[in-house]
This record gives structure tokens, sequence and C-alpha cells, in this order.
């Protein structure tokens, strides 16, 4: 009886776990409902409040008391937003959508940054490919001074890239058009700007095309088969004639029967020809290693005279060193000697005290 009685408890206890656990569990109701996407109107109105408080939330300092302050800005500008918005906004998603918005350029500055591109393209084509350093400052600060929003070099540069790599992927698609039964259909316009970049840059962005096989336009194979006419046929005939009479010319002798006499005759002129080529090219290939030659020859003559030079300076110091030992020799032979004399003259001077 007392083993049916704790089943059944253990029973009601595990219900109402369950009961509790249910009662925990958030309900559809209040579960957490996705905002919605930023308007037009509420994009200008939050440009608007970062180019107000621009000086304090583009700072490059990342120091406490400024990440403190530009926290307190976020919390103004959220403040501000939402006092004209139907839907409130929090602070970490108007910083965040800004960023992404501030991260590329709008339609706008990319049509400005294509026309100074193009302003500026005679500086840089005639020369290199390539947009040199001071062109982009020119076109930075013209970029700048119609723009709210201040952009670097390097940012434009990027900007640029891509631009140029958008409209190459875009055309690249257009090769779909020569696969078997038309390839796929997923082949995008280019935009304004990009249309502006290919009269810009040219084969640099479309590439080559290929005239040959059937990745080729057919109206351009059409256009670039060769003409033939009758005059061109005309005078392949008149060259044919004249090859022919010069090859008759040559094979005049005939050698089936071989005599001494024929050998004295003279060569044929095609033989004289390659002869000819051979000796030229005999002749680049000598001069080239008389070049050679003469290279190893100044060169062999410079290591002698390094040689010589190194062999004359140690000779000029043994020289040296041994006249440095000569003197050094008479000096101390002269010391010694009046070392001598000396001794000599303290010993009589010595002696004549004791006679005294």
């Amino acid at each position: 009886m007392s083993c049916q009685i704790n089943e059944k408890q253990s029973d009601n206890f595990f219900v109402e776990v369950k009961i509790i656990k249910k009662m925990d569990e958030p309900t559809s109701s209040c579960a957490k409902k996705r905002a919605p996407n930023f308007s037009g109107e509420e994009e200008t109105r939050l440009l608007e409040l970062v180019t107000k408080y621009k000086n304090v939330i583009e700072s490059r300092k990342t120091d406490a008391v400024n990440n403190k302050v530009k926290a307190e800005t976020w919390d103004l500008i959220t403040q501000e937003f939402n006092t004209k918005n139907d839907f409130p906004r929090m602070a970490k998603n108007l910083h965040s959508y800004a960023e992404r918005k501030v991260a590329h350029l709008n339609e706008v500055e990319e049509d400005i940054l294509i026309q100074l591109i193009e302003k500026y393209q005679k500086d840089f084509t005639e020369k290199n490919d390539k947009i040199p350093f001071n062109i982009w400052q020119q076109i930075c600060c013209e970029l700048n001074d119609s723009s709210h929003v201040k952009r670097n070099i390097a940012f434009l540069k990027t900007e640029f890239e891509r631009i140029r790599i958008c409209g190459k992927n875009k055309l690249s698609k257009k090769k779909e058009l020569n696969k078997t039964g038309g390839g796929r259909l997923d082949v995008e316009e280019l935009t304004h700007n990009e249309d502006k970049l290919q009269a810009l840059l040219g084969e640099r962005l479309t590439g080559f095309e290929s005239s040959f096989d059937s990745d080729s336009h057919p109206k351009k194979r059409r256009s670039q088969e060769p003409s033939t006419s009758r005059d061109d046929d005309s005078v392949n005939v008149d060259s044919m004639e004249d090859s022919t009479e010069e090859l008759l010319k040559d094979q005049r002798t005939d050698w089936s029967k071989c005599t001494p006499a024929q050998l004295k005759t003279p060569k044929s002129s095609s033989l004289m020809s390659h002869e000819k080529d051979k000796v030229k090219e005999s002749g680049g290939r000598k001069t080239a290693k008389d070049k050679i030659t003469l290279w190893a020859l100044s060169k062999v003559e410079l290591v002698e005279l390094q040689k010589n030079s190194f062999l004359e300076e140690h000779k000029l110091k043994l020289k040296i060193m041994e006249d440095k030992a000569k003197k050094e020799m008479e000096v101390m032979e002269r010391e010694s000697r009046l070392r001598i004399e000396i001794l000599e003259l303290q010993k009589q001077k010595i002696s004549s005290e004791l006679s005294a």
C-alpha cells in the first residue's frame, strides 16, 4: 500500500513540474517580433542625424572616455529619431544600419565618381592604365566637396574596383548565350554607371572576344570573312606563273647522268639563297660569340689588373714594414751606445773620487 502511494505521489509531482514548465514557456504572442525594414524617410532622417553628430561619431579615438561619449551620442540620436517615428528603434540597430549605408557609395556618389574618372581619363590613359595617386587626390577632393560624407582615397579605390568587378561579372554571364540551348536566363543588365565604366575601360572590362569557333558573334564573323574578288584571283595567278618560271630556270640541268664536267657548273640560285641565309645566321652568331669573347677577355684583363695591384700593394706594405724595423733597430743601437758611454763616465768619476 505504501509503495502504491509513493508511486501516485511521484506521478503527481511530475505532472506539477510539467505544468510549471508550460507556464514558464513564452507564448506565441509574447515571442520576439522582427522589426520592419527602414523606409526612405527613416533613412534620410538617420543620415541627417549622423551628419549632425559626425564629429563625435566618426572620431578615431577609442579610449574609455570617448567610447562613453559615443554611446551617449547614439542614445541621443535614438531619442531624436524615435520622436518622429511610429516604430521605436534601438540604438544598436540604428548604429549598424548607418554603418552599412556609409560602407558603400550611393547612386549619386557613384555617378559623381564615374564622371570624375571620365574627366581625368586623358591624364592617365596616355602613360599607364592605372590611375595615379595625384589624380585620386583630385577626385577625392572634388567628390568630398559635393557630398556630405567625407571619403578617403583608399575607400574610393575599393569602391571603383567593386563597381568594375560587378560589371565584369555581369558581362561574363553573357557567354551563356553561346552555350547549347542558350544557357541559363540569369544574365543581368548593366546599370547606368556600369555602362559608363564599360565605355571608359573598353576591352579592359569586357575582355577580348574570340573571332574563331562558336564563341564569336555571328555578325562579326560574317564581317571578318575574307572577301574574294576577280582582281585578287588575277594577282594570285600572276604570282604563281612567276614562281613556276623561276623554278623551271633552276631545273635546267639533268643530274640523272652525272659527269665530272657537270660538277664545275655554277650553283643554282635557290642554293645560293640558302647559303646567304646560312652566312647571315653564322655571321650573327659569330658577332655574338665575338662579343662574348671580348667580354671574357676584358674580364680576364680586369682580374689580372686587380691581382697586380694587390701584389704591388702587398710589396709596398712589406717594404714599409722592413724600413720601420730597420729604423727601430738603429734607434735601439744608439740608445744602447749612449747608455754604455754614460756608464763609463760614471765609472771614471767614481774612480777619480776614490783616488782623491
